[in-house]
């Protein structure tokens, strides 16, 4: 009998921590933003779209896929894409050339070749360091309605997580006179 309860107390220490140990590892790891870019008002004025490319690193055990990117407004609120102000369109850029976009018009995008090394944001399995850029077209003229924080959905293990990095200085860099 108390072999028995030995052997039970000891499997029972062994069950305990392996679920500890992977719910630790489910959770851990974390999104850094590394750099950030902003755009004068002025460049939005001929309605043409805007890309702005934003450096990203992941740290943690495992390889994330990204899922889903929101943009939260400086008031707490949402963008989304029937906005008024903001329409924004996530890609993550691979550039075998090492040519990055940081602040660019659509045009020059388009005239460099540079939307060749775009592809869609969802769905894209994180290893390490990353670029995000975002196609950002803004109609708005209330500069209140920037951005202010980005919450990033991604599954880890098969277990979905969210997290929220700052843009405390938004997308919109205001005229200086």
């Amino acid at each position: 009998m108390k072999k028995k309860i030995i052997f039970l107390s000891f499997g029972l220490i062994i069950f305990i921590s392996v679920i500890w140990i992977s719910i630790h590892i489910v959770n851990s790891g974390k999104f850094t933003k590394w750099s950030h870019t902003t755009a004068l008002e002025d460049h939005f004025n001929n309605g043409e779209a805007m890309y702005l490319g934003y450096n990203f690193s992941w740290e943690g055990i495992g390889r994330p896929t990204l899922k889903q990117i929101e943009f939260i407004k400086k008031d707490g609120t949402s963008i989304t894409q029937d906005s008024d102000g903001f329409q924004i369109q996530p890609y993550i850029e691979i550039s075998p050339d090492g040519n990055f976009i940081g602040t660019m018009d659509e045009s020059t995008v388009k005239n460099e070749g540079l939307i060749n090394n775009l592809i869609p944001f969802e769905d894209f399995e994180v290893d390490g360091d990353f670029r995000v850029v975002l196609k950002v077209k803004f109609q708005g003229i209330n500069t209140d309605d920037d951005i202010s924080m980005v919450k990033i959905t991604y599954k880890k293990f098969g277990v979905t997580h969210n997290q929220n990095i700052s843009f405390d200085d938004g997308i919109l860099m205001e005229k200086t006179n």
